[in-house]
């Protein structure tokens, strides 16, 4: 007797066979063979250089493969051009958000031509896009323009911007890189949405946690193939991280024992500035001991994009005052900074961080190139340039191995780690590093991590800036909890006052602040 037709399965929504893409000597996708349900939450999980990404640029029209083929709902599909993916319902929120800086949230919204937001500026776009944004538990304000916007703000927009189309098929490339943990529990819930209206979500990640979250099924690669697949809550996050790294995952760091008391090296009092991107610093104080790490907790937008920028000269404060090692630099240039010990990772890595067009090697050396026994008269010397990038590549584990391919050719997570390497690997006496871990992998993440640890105990002073607070609590001597621009609370890291400091940074009160007032 012939099957009901309701009993049988729809095809799946997406199709990869036999999927290869190779850049030079390198296979980023070596035979990948993938599949996507319909109406589901499908994980894409792997270390930085696995492939993911390449993998899903060439599903959303960005990459085209070397071979392989697509189906899209059992159909035939050769994706050439992204408007031919975009045809097909396939949008992709990338992990460096593509956004026209000129123009306001509205206007770049509006370039995505979703219904009821192509026409910015009128009441009816406005509303539609206020509409967009409360439905997926986003606050931004249509008329601010995108160079006015932090990293989390600007990925907002990215992602709205897919949604307007209203894709069947949305891929979101570590959405959560920049996102506070409430604005994560929004962003899953409307994933959930999404997948119960028949769409289907393939998430890119590198927080395991994450995927046992929100996840119906799990695609882990490693070196451009896939090593594992199938229903996600047949993975435990052991299980997933082993075949990731193909060993059994490193036991998490921690800063262990009390830091060694030192003087104070980085001091900073009742800093002000008018805001830039998001709110800006008001009377913000903190100060940092030698061997001694501060982990500064906050939502995004709350004054620490300012505050980088401040440290490092980038930007002038409106008033307070910056000593370091009892020197005072508010004044300074970033170049007597470096000079004098102040070391910056900075949060986004593509505006302040690297020179893409430059070599691996040549962004390692990057503001340190005038230092002894690395240059000659003002040449640079290649071999001690390349003894620099070995060590460097080794200790954070960059790939692919080649210091002398352009940082373009690298994807975002090994980016990051040259970028940690870079900053970490040369002499300092106070080193602010904003969001140091942002979307790269757990090798990466121990490494970075060791580095800044091993750093701690030699005397370095590290303002550690992150929204993750996990992380903080366990790198940190200290945690200051960021609301509006300034410090609102400083803690021992402990497990009874990390609630406290979520409820600060999100401008609550903790339980003696609430008995206090009454």
């Amino acid at each position: 007797m012939p099957q009901s037709v309701n009993n049988i399965s729809p095809p799946p929504a997406a199709e990869m066979r036999r999927i290869v893409k190779a850049y030079g000597p390198v296979r980023a996708n070596d035979g990948v063979d993938w599949t996507l349900r319909a109406a589901t939450i499908h994980a894409l999980v792997g270390e930085n250089g696995a492939g993911k990404t390449t993998l899903m640029r060439i599903l959303a029209g960005l990459v085209r493969p070397d071979s392989g083929h697509i189906r899209i709902d059992g159909r035939p599909a050769p994706i050439r051009t992204p408007l031919e993916a975009l045809g097909l319902g396939i949008g992709m929120v990338q992990q460096r958000p593509a956004l026209v800086e000129a123009f306001t949230v509205a206007e770049n919204v509006a370039l995505a031509g979703g219904p009821g937001v192509d026409r910015p500026g009128s009441r009816r776009a406005d509303e539609a896009l206020r509409r967009l944004a409360e439905k997926h538990g986003f606050e931004l304000d249509p008329h601010r323009r995108i160079a006015d916007l932090t990293m989390g703000q600007r990925l907002r927009v990215e992602i709205l911007k897919a949604l307007a189309r209203e894709p069947r098929i949305l891929i979101l490339d570590e959405p959560t890189s920049a996102l506070a943990p409430p604005e994560v529990d929004s962003l899953f819930g409307s994933m959930r949405r999404l997948r119960d209206e028949g769409r289907s979500i393939v998430f890119i990640t590198h927080r395991l946690p994450e995927v046992r979250a929100v996840a119906d099924e799990l695609t882990i690669l490693r070196q451009g193939k896939v090593v594992g697949q199938g229903p996600a809550e047949r993975f435990s996050e052991a299980q997933i991280a082993r075949l990731m790294i193909g060993r059994e995952p490193p036991p998490p760091r921690r800063a262990l024992g009390k830091p060694r008391a030192g003087p104070a090296v980085l001091e900073i009092h009742g800093l002000c500035t008018a805001g830039g991107a998001g709110t800006g610093l008001d009377e913000f104080g903190l100060s940092i001991g030698a061997g001694e790490i501060v982990g500064l907790a906050g939502v995004d937008g709350n004054g620490q994009e300012d505050l980088v920028a401040c440290l490092a000269g980038l930007r002038r404060a409106e008033r307070g005052s910056i000593r370091l090692d009892g020197v005072e630099v508010v004044r300074a240039s970033a170049r007597k900074r470096l000079a004098r010990g102040l070391a910056t990772i900075p949060p986004d890595r593509s505006h302040g961080g690297l020179a893409l067009a430059m070599t691996l090697g040549e962004n390692l050396l990057l503001s340190h190139q005038r230092r002894r026994g690395f240059s000659v008269w003002g040449w640079v010397r290649p071999a001690a340039l390349r003894r620099h990038a070995r060590m460097c590549i080794e200790r954070f584990g960059v790939e692919p191995q080649r210091a002398d391919l352009p940082m373009r050719a690298f994807s975002g997570g090994n980016q990051q780690k040259a970028l940690a390497a870079g900053r970490l690997a040369h002499p300092a006496r106070a080193l602010v590093a904003a969001y140091p871990t942002r979307g790269v992998d757990l090798g990466a993440v121990e490494a970075i991590h060791a580095q800044l640890l091993e750093r701690r105990s030699e005397g370095l002073a590290v303002l550690l800036i992150s929204a993750d607070l996990d992380e903080i609590f366990a790198l940190s001597d200290r945690v200051a909890a960021l609301y509006r621009g300034r410090v609102v609370g400083v803690f021992e890291p402990t497990h009874e006052n990390k609630r406290k400091v979520g409820l600060l940074m999100a401008g609550g009160k903790t339980e003696e602040e609430l008995r206090n007032d009454g």
